[in-house]
């Protein structure tokens, strides 16, 4: 019996198959009702809120450089593994914690 049953623990919910993640882009997704930005690179799989908290430009059409996601807009880069702005060190992006099971992208339900 797999002790991580998270189709029944309701606080996983899947997104997407994993093969629907095309590695070093990001892709949006409405998740619990925000918008959320998956990444997949050589390192895993992170999610973001998909808007940067400088000027609101999707963050899931940003560049993946070196463990961030470069904004599209001013090229302010954030690090995927926990949100920090690495040109702003003040500014974070919410990050949310991501697992891939049975080939599946599974985000922890988002807290209210």
């Amino acid at each position: 019996m797999d002790l991580f049953d998270w189709q029944s623990s309701g606080e996983w919910i899947p997104v997407c198959k994993l093969d629907d993640l095309q590695k070093n882009k990001g892709k949006r997704f409405v998740v619990a009702g925000r918008e959320i930005a998956i990444f997949r690179t050589e390192n895993g799989v992170f999610a973001t809120d998909d808007y940067c908290p400088h000027m609101g430009d999707s963050l899931s059409a940003g560049r993946i450089w070196e463990g961030t996601v470069v904004c599209p807009r001013h090229m302010w880069a954030f690090r995927l593994a926990d949100g920090r702005c690495t040109d702003v060190p003040t500014l974070s992006v919410p990050t949310y914690k991501v697992t891939v099971r049975d080939g599946w992208v599974l985000l922890k339900k988002p807290v209210e």
